[in-house]
């Protein structure tokens, strides 16, 4: 978790996040929420959670946009 002012500081950078809130946000259950963007090569333990309980989401990585299933598995 970031903090507020350390996201004033950093909103331009790839430290930055990019879902801010006071809630709660359970991207399970969001029917809006549609995917992710990760750069790079991404860590094995990453990879278990993202096919495990997001595999029917999208990957972005800046180049390519496929489900999560499609490009990990």
């Amino acid at each position: 978790m970031v903090s507020k002012r350390n996201a004033r500081n950093i909103w331009k950078t790839e430290l930055a996040p990019e879902l801010l809130g006071k809630k709660e946000n359970d991207l399970l259950k969001n029917p809006h929420f549609l995917g992710f963007f990760i750069g790079g090569k991404i860590p094995n333990d990453i990879k278990r959670i993202l096919l495990k309980k997001y595999s029917d989401k999208i990957l972005f990585d800046g180049k390519k946009i496929k489900k999560v299933s499609e490009e990990l598995s």
